[in-house]
């Protein structure tokens, strides 16, 4: 699958690229979820993408939103605030 018009190297094939954003977000109050911030959400996803390459790695991220800290579990994808 190819976008655009742009010809395909002779005699190397390379792999497709794909670019997915993820958007992570905390519980702030029950039922109310907000989004962690873009660069905050960045790190959220790579922990997460490097915990499912080695689920032996680090599963309890820390990352700062504001004044809190939040510890993230990626195994039961829930978090826990620390004031």
């Amino acid at each position: 699958l190819a976008f655009g018009a742009q010809p395909r190297a002779r005699g190397r094939e390379q792999p497709p690229r794909i670019f997915i954003q993820a958007y992570w977000e905390f519980e702030e109050t029950q039922a109310q979820w907000l989004g962690f911030s873009p660069a905050v959400s960045g790190l959220l996803e790579a922990s997460y993408q490097n915990w499912m390459a080695d689920p032996v790695a680090r599963k309890h991220p820390q990352v700062q939103q504001g004044e809190f800290v939040y510890s993230v579990d990626l195994t039961w994808m829930a978090q826990n605030r620390n004031p």
